[in-house]
């Protein structure tokens, strides 16, 4: 397991957390490690087929500028195991300019079967975030992912966001780079939001990755659950993608209840039921 500890003799007062959690045969857990304001929690689930499911928390209430998050899971054998947060992680204005970091890396070997399913990020007015998600599979492990995001607080007239989003996402099959996404909004964002070839006004997105044997078929399935300004695309080696694209965080949330309840078996943790 990759080290993960964080010093911090000589940090600003920034909120630092680190999280390394392994999960092994029977979905049993083999390695847990935590820091600062990185906190995991087990509660008892009602998941079927021996799933494990783990709420991952940030105790700080937020991510503003400077602020370090690494996540590290690691599943083997035919372990199960299903990953969300405790509620909308938030991106609030950096006042001294300097982006947050937020780095996940996923690895699922042999039969074991992944679902990393976190709400919603929600980016405010002068907000900035770099965020890494880093995903490794075997050619037999199955994979459920998503990383959905809101800009700004539409209800409270937050409309106009300036502030800098960088957001890169790979995944790796048996050590092959299969698929890679990059996104990079900086300055006026709204703005670069409104173009008709970058999101036509939405102010919510959401990009979901499947892995299964059936995922071809379920490429067949899903657009019916879909608005216009969404698209979803079928790769082959078992892999189908999904980018989804919404007026706000309601109009998103109305689809992609239907689609990750479908893709999991009926099996979303309890936090995406509240």
């Amino acid at each position: 397991m990759k080290d993960l500890s964080i010093d911090l003799s000589n940090a600003p007062p920034r909120s630092i957390g680190a999280l390394r959690l392994g999960i092994g045969a029977a979905s049993r857990m083999q390695d847990f490690y935590q820091q600062g304001a990185l906190k995991a929690l087990f509660p008892r689930s009602p998941l079927q087929d021996r799933a494990l499911e783990a709420t991952l928390i940030n105790t700080s209430g937020g991510i503003t500028g400077g602020d370090i998050l690494n996540t590290s899971v690691t599943l083997s054998h035919t372990a199960k195991l299903t990953l969300s947060t405790q509620a909308c992680e938030r991106i609030y204005r950096a006042s001294d300019g300097v982006p947050a970091q937020v780095i996940t890396q996923l690895t699922a070997s042999d039969q074991s079967q992944l679902h990393w399913l976190p709400q919603e990020t929600l980016f405010y007015d002068g907000g900035r975030l770099n965020r890494q998600l880093d995903i490794r599979l075997s050619g037999q492990a199955r994979l459920l992912a998503i990383e959905s995001l809101l800009f700004g607080r539409l209800a409270m007239g937050e409309t106009h966001i300036h502030g800098h989003y960088s957001d890169t996402i790979t995944l790796r099959i048996d050590d092959d780079l299969v698929w890679q996404d990059r996104t990079r909004l900086s300055g006026a964002v709204t703005e670069l939001l409104d173009r008709p070839a970058i999101a036509a006004g939405a102010r919510a997105t959401a990009l979901l990755l499947f892995r299964a044997p059936e995922a071809e078929a379920m490429a067949g399935q899903l657009p019916a659950l879909l608005n216009k300004t969404s698209g979803l695309s079928y790769l082959g080696q078992d892999l189908l993608v999904i980018r989804i694209l919404a007026p706000d965080g309601l109009s998103l949330r109305r689809m992609l209840f239907p689609i990750l309840s479908t893709l999991s078996g009926g099996n979303l943790p309890r936090c995406w039921r509240l």
